[in-house]
């Protein structure tokens, strides 16, 4: 596993959340960290930085479900 370069900046912030135990869907990666593209960001770390991050579907109280993803410690 390698550490996102400097200029990664929404690679590192979502890293960061991830090794803190956050669970992120799209909702709250926008309004915590910023990040709007989160399925991408998770796939840099995944494809390119090698990190073991897994995802699963997150029910809200509407019904509705989104993608939400972790890594597990």
């Amino acid at each position: 596993m390698n550490l996102p370069p400097p200029e990664a900046k929404q690679c590192r912030a979502l890293l960061n959340a991830f090794l803190a135990g956050e669970k992120l869907s799209v909702l709250t990666a926008l309004d915590k960290y910023g990040v709007y593209a989160l399925s991408q960001r998770v796939g840099e770390l995944r494809n390119t930085y090698k990190w073991p991050i897994e995802d699963g579907w997150l029910k809200l109280p509407s019904g509705k479900r989104v993608k939400s993803y972790w890594i597990s410690q």
